[in-house]
């Protein structure tokens, strides 16, 4: 969705990047301790590959919204 030139899914993941990456951060610190130790369930061995995603993908999205801004050119006289 596109308002003003902007793309608001750009803004979004701008916005939630930061929040993201501070809330995977522990827990995946907690579950990488559990494996380095051998002491990692199943399911933990599975968490921990999905809280890595967590911080990942949306720093593979492209955010530059100025690929997406139609500037208006310099007005003529």
């Amino acid at each position: 969705m596109v308002m003003l030139g902007i793309d608001i899914r750009s803004v979004v993941v701008i916005t939630l990047k930061p929040t993201l990456l501070k809330e995977a951060g522990p827990r995946i610190s907690s579950l990488q301790g559990a494996v380095d130790i051998g002491m990692a369930t199943d399911d933990e061995i599975a968490g921990l590959t999905l809280c890595k995603k967590c911080p990942v993908l949306p720093s593979r999205i492209d955010t530059d919204i100025s690929s997406t801004v139609t500037w208006p050119g310099e007005p003529e006289y």
